[in-house]
């Protein structure tokens, strides 16, 4: 009846009215003063019911096993229980999923690209706090993100530093990767490096980085360093220069993204960019219970780790 009254969606109402961010100070104080003129008695905090949705892609690797592993250890601190819920690409059964969490969550962790056209206006209805993992900073949503500029940075200038001048970059199709290409490019600018780019048609099958990396071999070969987007396609780029018998290091520097816990166990162990997983769902579930107490927050940036071991060394004279 308020909403419908003001001409604002339920979702802004209940937001004004439960003292929660997201709203404009006019807006909130006209909802506050329409409500106490109609005697408006049920916008009181409701009961919490310390349950949290998560929606991630399933975990077919670490790196989201990791990050739902951060997530559960703050919710335990913090005393949440989760519902959890990953998916393939089929957002179908998520908007389905939504429709039976949203009156029992008090919030919802997810991945700022899960969010369609349909799932976010069904959050926003709702009143209920998100919080999103994204590549970047991005929109009115809080987010958690990694650093990724001052990442590259250090890749750049670790191979700067030995010597390399030009390098390949093999990356996939994803905004995580356009991201660190761009950072890689524009540092590799300032060194005076050149880079050359080997698109990869997954970040995460090693197959497919082994299957294109051998077909750019064909057709490019003067570079003495390459840099992956992720760490799987640093495996099986490693594995095509293995049979080609190009040496790693003593030929062919190598280095990869994400840190995942099997790159030291490659022959050389990998030089690797190490993301802070389960620190971003750590991080994630401590900003979303900040929201569901009704506390402003904003984006936070998390620094990776840049860890240096044996598939990078010094140009060769």
């Amino acid at each position: 009846m308020l909403a419908e009254k003001l001409g604002l969606s339920k979702g802004t109402v209940s937001l004004a009215l439960n003292g929660k961010p997201g709203v404009n100070p006019r807006t909130r104080e006209l909802v506050l003063k329409c409500a106490s003129e109609m005697n408006y008695k049920s916008y009181s905090e409701p009961r919490l019911t310390r349950q949290v949705g998560v929606i991630l892609q399933r975990p077919t690797s670490s790196f989201i096993s990791e990050i739902l592993e951060g997530i559960e250890n703050a919710a335990g601190e913090l005393d949440y229980d989760l519902i959890v819920h990953t998916l393939g690409g089929k957002y179908f059964k998520t908007e389905q999923f939504l429709k039976r969490i949203l009156g029992r969550v008090d919030g919802i962790i997810t991945h700022l690209g899960l969010l369609n056209e349909k799932m976010q206006p069904m959050i926003e209805e709702a009143g209920i706090p998100v919080v999103c993992l994204a590549p970047e900073t991005d929109g009115d949503i809080p987010t958690i993100s990694v650093n990724h500029r001052k990442s590259c940075e250090q890749v750049i200038r670790h191979l700067a530093d030995l010597g390399h001048r030009r390098i390949v970059y093999c990356h996939g199709l994803s905004r995580y990767s356009d991201l660190r290409l761009g950072y890689s490019r524009a540092a590799a600018e300032e060194h005076g490096m050149e880079i050359v780019q080997c698109p990869i048609e997954s970040e995460t099958i090693p197959e497919k980085a082994y299957y294109n990396f051998s077909k750019f071999m064909t057709e490019e070969h003067d570079f003495t360093a390459v840099v992956c987007a992720s760490d799987f396609i640093a495996g099986g780029v490693l594995q095509v220069l293995n049979d080609a018998g190009i040496r790693v290091p003593q030929d062919m520097s190598l280095v990869g993204f994400d840190g995942l816990s099997w790159t030291k166990l490659l022959t050389p162990p990998l030089t690797t960019v190490q993301q802070p997983l389960a620190e971003q769902g750590e991080a994630a579930m401590h900003l979303l219970s900040e929201r569901i107490l009704g506390n402003d927050v904003d984006h936070y940036i998390l620094d990776s780790t840049f860890i240096i071991r044996n598939s990078t060394a010094k140009v060769k004279s």
